[in-house]
């Protein structure tokens, strides 16, 4: 069964040898949209939270998405024939600073 950073992986290696089509961009985007929804949820629940492992949990969990976003961000870079640190500064990206 592939999960999904395998599956990021495998496609950013494939995304080194050509362009990702149309279909693959979008599913990219989204996957980011996602991402980026749950890491300001984890860093929400870290900082409402009492519990120090709760927010020990929330802070972990905000991380592994920080580290799927920045792997979909080069990817998508890479895909588009951008440059991947172009998007280290963007400020759509929280996740990148």
């Amino acid at each position: 069964m592939l999960t999904i950073g395998s599956e990021i992986r495998r496609r950013v290696e494939v995304s080194c040898m050509s362009q990702f089509t149309q279909k693959e961009l979008g599913c990219l985007e989204e996957m980011i949209a996602f991402e980026s929804a749950l890491y300001e949820k984890f860093k929400q629940y870290e900082q409402g939270c009492s519990e120090q492992h709760i927010q020990r949990l929330c802070n972990q969990l905000a991380d592994r998405s920080r580290q799927h976003l920045t792997m979909l961000s080069q990817a998508l870079q890479r895909g588009t024939g951008g440059s991947p640190a172009a998007t280290q500064h963007d400020e759509s990206a929280p996740w990148l600073h």
